[in-house]
């Protein structure tokens, strides 16, 4: 079996074919909310739904009508005065439990702001505990930490592919992160800014090609 910087070295190669060089002027580092009620309804809601068109709307319309919930006690008061579907514009049960799951464990942990979140979960140890709310997998705390401006990646099934056409055989988890990290690393890349520019290279990719690369 290949070691990670040998894959690392190969996914660089593969980005380089596909010009992702390219794609780079397009990105743009995402400031933190430094609002905790956006942070939360951000990283509950993005999983499995478009972000443009679902998330990013319901995110910024918590920073518009709920300016002021921007610490732990004041987005639980938010909840408690509008319910927590208002708050987050959203019904599935799932996602609201999940929200309200997440708001008690910062509450139980002493965090009441994004800074102390983000200074609790770039912990190891800490990370773990918050891997124990239901829902919350890894993906979901690397997605946290690139929103409040810490550089990693976030694998999401559209770099898994990205890694699979690239030659590279593994699903698991933390390895395909740190071949990423590491191949962002190689080429001088943002490694937060990585998955930009893989989805502008598939992109782009899709328009000069029939293929059906990766889809």
């Amino acid at each position: 079996m290949s070691t990670i910087l040998q894959d690392a070295r190969r996914l660089a190669d593969f980005m380089v074919s596909r010009n992702v060089y390219l794609c780079t002027t397009q990105y743009t580092s995402r400031s933190a909310y430094n609002h905790l009620g956006a942070l939360l309804t951000d990283i509950v809601l993005q999983s499995g739904l478009n972000y443009t068109t679902v998330v990013k709307p319901r995110v910024m319309r918590v920073l518009k009508e709920f300016t002021y919930a921007s610490t732990t006690p004041l987005v639980k008061s938010a909840v408690k005065v509008y319910g927590v579907e208002y708050f987050l514009n959203w019904q599935n049960s799932i996602k609201t439990q999940r929200f309200i799951d997440v708001l008690i464990f910062c509450q139980q942990h002493k965090i009441d702001d994004e800074e102390q979140l983000r200074n609790y979960l770039i912990k190891e140890e800490n990370r773990e505990r918050f891997l124990t709310i239901d829902g919350v997998g890894p993906k979901t705390v690397d997605y946290a930490l690139k929103l409040m401006g810490v550089e990693c990646v976030a694998v999401d099934r559209h770099i898994y592919n990205f890694v699979k056409a690239a030659g590279i055989k593994s699903n698991e988890y933390h390895r395909v992160k740190k071949i990423v990290e590491y191949a962002a690393d190689l080429l001088n890349l943002p490694r937060a800014g990585i998955d930009d520019f893989i989805w502008t290279s598939m992109f782009n990719y899709q328009k000069t090609s029939q293929s059906s690369f990766l889809f």
